[in-house]
């Protein structure tokens, strides 16, 4: 089932995915996450959330857990990893990069 989420309308045309809870907007999120020195404030504000909101948060940790699945590595042993994504910013964006292909491959346009 295809939804239109109302929170997406402020960015670019994004993928829609197969896999449950999970969209090319979470991508997007924790690829500027990771690659950029804005705050998480800055981020949500470009990408129409308000200053308060966990909205990043929780998708940047959606794609983490896809990652760390994909890795074939328990999230309880890099749960610390999951909650500090910037201290392992390194870390992650080796995943990323590696896995990006098959991230996207849960999404489609």
């Amino acid at each position: 089932m295809i939804r239109n989420n109302a929170m997406m309308e402020n960015t670019t045309v994004q993928q829609v995915c197969r896999s449950r809870r999970f969209s090319g907007l979470y991508i997007d999120i924790f690829q500027e996450i990771i690659q950029s020195a804005k705050t998480n404030r800055e981020i949500s504000a470009a990408f129409g959330y308000s200053e308060k909101s966990d909205a990043i948060i929780s998708h940047s940790r959606k794609v983490m857990r896809k990652l760390l699945y994909l890795e074939n590595l328990p999230v309880r042993q890099y749960q610390q990893r999951i909650i500090y994504p910037r201290q392992y910013r390194f870390w992650w964006a080796e995943l990323f990069n590696k896995h990006k292909p098959s991230l996207l491959l849960f999404c489609q346009h």
